[in-house]
């Protein structure tokens, strides 16, 4: 080999080794891949796992996660915080070789962040998704000279919501400034009585943040029973309609379908079919909706499974076929029910999941 050649090796190793460098101090501590990609491998799955954080108390969230074909090759699970102080992913069961993997995500606790970032500050509820800010005001009275202040107030967030979270920070970053202390109402009531005090010699300096969420009125409410009625009753006007369960926030229809079986002369037609669910997802409700409108049409039967399990197994018959003379030629009996099955998918992001088949 001449020197050349080896001297081009030589900076394509070193040139290498730096793009290594490189990602490896992008990568997160908490990363964790199992497995190789082959050739031809594609990606068959990508998804965000997140749970929100609860107060002085470590987080964990058990989920499985499956291809509809194929057998998996290579794992990733990335760490979305890159500070290194997020959660630790561990794999319980399945990975490279099935086609599934269960992994257990566990989260640190925040005590050591919240308790040296806000000294005097109190944090009583939790926020929940839709929540919004009722109320945030400040709250200030001057110091005493080698006396203690001492000041109690009643915040009000709104006639028609409740508070959830309440959030009293203090804005004295020394801590040694005044406490908080709740005496009455709070999370579940719409008002909240605080009472302040300082230490001797100092004033009162607050942020007061008040989190709620609205409540219908009762006229609001008896609209929507009226509405709710009115809906079920167009609904339900289909005589050989079935609809089992309830769709959720965030649900999706996961299959529509046709069943479909010709007519034989003057006997009753039967049809028995399970429907499964995609990716191991459990049903929350199945629409068997009858597309005969005159309601001589089939009827359906869940025999097995339905919502809470993976599949549904359904059994449709028709009536007995009354045609006239003239009508024999050109009559068909449809036994047609449209099949929506829905599935609540809780998907949320803080792990970034790669499965590679």
């Amino acid at each position: 080999i001449s020197k050349k050649m080896a001297s081009q090796r030589l900076l394509l190793f070193v040139l290498l080794a730096a793009s290594v460098a490189v990602a490896l101090s992008a990568k997160s501590a908490k990363d964790v891949i199992i497995g190789a990609r082959q050739p031809g491998d594609h990606l068959a799955r990508r998804e965000f796992v997140k749970k929100d954080s609860s107060w002085l108390q470590v987080v964990k969230l058990q989920q499985t996660f499956g291809v509809d074909y194929g057998k998996i090759t290579h794992v990733k699970l990335l760490d979305q915080n890159l500070k290194g102080n997020g959660a630790t992913a561990s794999v319980l069961a399945g990975g490279p070789g099935n086609s599934y993997i269960t992994v257990q995500f566990k989260s640190q606790s925040l005590a050591a962040v919240l308790a040296e970032k806000l000294p005097n500050s109190l944090i009583v509820g939790d926020r929940e998704p839709g929540d919004h800010l009722m109320q945030r005001e400040f709250v200030m009275k001057g110091y005493k000279w080698l006396r203690s202040v001492k000041l109690t107030k009643t915040f009000t967030g709104s006639v028609h919501s409740k508070i959830t979270q309440v959030q009293l920070l203090d804005q004295n970053e020394k801590g040694n400034g005044a406490t908080a202390a709740i005496l009455s109402g709070g999370p579940g009531d719409n008002f909240v009585t605080v009472q302040f005090k300082s230490l001797r010699g100092h004033g009162v300096n607050y942020v007061v943040k008040l989190y709620g969420k609205f409540q219908e009125m009762a006229s609001q409410h008896l609209l929507h029973l009226a509405l709710f009625a009115a809906c079920l009753a167009v609904t339900l006007a289909a005589p050989k309609h079935v609809i089992i369960g309830i769709r959720e926030p965030g649900d999706d229809i996961l299959q529509r379908e046709f069943a479909v079986k010709k007519s034989q002369w003057l006997q009753v037609v039967k049809l028995t079919k399970t429907f499964v669910a995609q990716s191991n997802a459990k049903i929350t409700q199945v629409r068997l909706l009858d597309q005969n409108k005159k309601g001589n049409g089939a009827t359906a039967t869940v025999i097995s499974g339905g919502p809470g399990s993976t599949y549904i197994t359904v059994r449709f018959k028709s009536v007995r076929s009354h045609i006239q003379k003239h009508q024999r030629a050109q009559h068909r009996l449809h036994c047609e029910n449209l099949r929506e099955i829905t599935w609540n998918f809780v998907v949320k992001n803080t792990y970034h999941i790669l499965l590679n088949i």
